[in-house]
């Protein structure tokens, strides 16, 4: 095999990967699948072991990925919130292809690590 000449493209799975692999940030935008507007405290309420400092770092980075849209509205006191948007909601296939391969594979049970599950 010749060594490979000109410069490397980058793997679309790896920036992905890299993009989204932080921890929560699925389960954020997960949360956000049904398509409405949330506001921070009910992701908080969504995901129990979710702290506020990681879920405004986070919330800040799906923004500038372009996955969701904050929202400010003047009113006393000053409502945020945070919505899909197109290129978020085109990850839905990819959630529900996660969730079928975990059904057929058995490992849709309950775990013990998950970061979604509230605490026993």
């Amino acid at each position: 095999m010749r060594p490979h000449k000109g410069p490397r493209l980058p793997c679309p799975i790896y920036c992905v990967i890299e993009k989204l692999s932080k921890k929560w940030s699925l389960l954020i935008l997960g949360s956000f699948m049904k398509g409405k507007k949330l506001r921070f405290k009910e992701i908080i309420d969504s995901l129990p072991k979710l702290n506020t400092r990681i879920l405004s770092q986070r919330l800040t980075e799906l923004e500038q990925e372009g996955l969701i849209e904050r929202s400010v509205t003047q009113t006393r006191p000053i409502t945020i919130s945070y919505e899909i948007t197109r290129k978020g909601l085109a990850l839905q296939k990819v959630f529900e292809h996660y969730a079928d391969w975990a059904k057929t594979w058995g490992i849709s049970t309950r775990c013990r690590k998950c970061y979604a599950c509230p605490m026993p």
